[in-house]
């Protein structure tokens, strides 16, 4: 069983970094998440290595749980500060603490295939991966920066996100970071491209994260070995329901 002594710390730092953060202007607020973001990481790390069997992983495996709790900190620390000030704001502090505090016992809980709860601690980490993509990409694209900047954010997002899920049916420590980058790039590139579409954040968010599903979906069913025409068919079928929403998103989603 997880050390629940060790988990209340790092929620505990997150919820009150980012608490005050809601009242920081930058650069003030963004030293704060950064530093919000290390302390999670750190706290998280501590609970994953009480786990009896995290000696036999090497540590290139073990920094990939590290990358959901960062980057949900991370996500929720810019996703609220596009909220609407008040009572929002605080359902969306309550709700990203106790995401946090799911996904840190989940990936307690994927350190052994064995685990009893291994199967239902994965589906909430993939649905946490894709839900913190669209906060992230959202964030990211409401504030219109130039293409280097966001394009290059999304880049990394997307690669560190893909490290979360490709550690699922791959083991290979290498493997899982080189076709994490691919996907990263084929997100970041994407990105580049969106810039130039006048539609809004949520919007652009939402093609963004059908993009990186649709990439990492064919990763992953590249190394279980499922890879069939069949399902590359629903995937297309599914990128191109996803351009026409984009196609038609600036008529009715801002």
């Amino acid at each position: 069983m997880p050390n629940y002594e060790k988990l209340v710390v790092p929620v505990f730092l997150a919820v009150t970094g980012l608490g005050v953060s809601l009242v920081l202007n930058p650069p003030l607020v963004w030293l704060l998440a950064g530093i919000t973001v290390a302390l999670v990481c750190i706290g998280a790390d501590g609970v994953i290595r009480s786990h009896p069997r995290i000696y036999l992983r090497n540590i290139g495996y073990t920094l990939t749980f590290w990358i959901l709790p960062g980057l949900l900190t991370t996500g929720t620390a810019m996703f609220l500060r596009i909220l609407p000030p008040g009572p929002v704001e605080i359902v969306g502090l309550l709700l990203a603490g106790l995401l946090l505090t799911i996904v840190i016992l989940a990936e307690y809980h994927t350190v052994d295939k064995r685990d009893s709860f291994y199967r239902l601690s994965r589906l909430f980490l993939n649905l946490a991966c894709y839900l913190a993509a669209f906060a992230l990409y959202t964030a990211i694209y409401s504030m219109k920066v130039r293409s280097i900047q966001s394009a290059t954010s999304i880049l990394l997002i997307s690669g560190l996100l893909s490290a979360e899920l490709f550690k699922e049916s791959e083991r290979n420590v290498g493997r899982i970071w080189l076709y994490a980058m691919v996907a990263g790039l084929v997100v970041g590139e994407t990105t580049w491209g969106l810039n130039y579409w006048p539609i809004g954040g949520m919007a652009g968010g939402a093609f963004l994260l059908m993009v990186f599903y649709v990439v990492t979906g064919l990763i992953q069913n590249h190394f279980s070995s499922k890879l069939t025409k069949g399902l590359v068919a629903e995937f297309t079928i599914v990128a191109v329901v996803g351009f026409m929403f984009l196609f038609t998103s600036r008529f009715w989603v801002r």
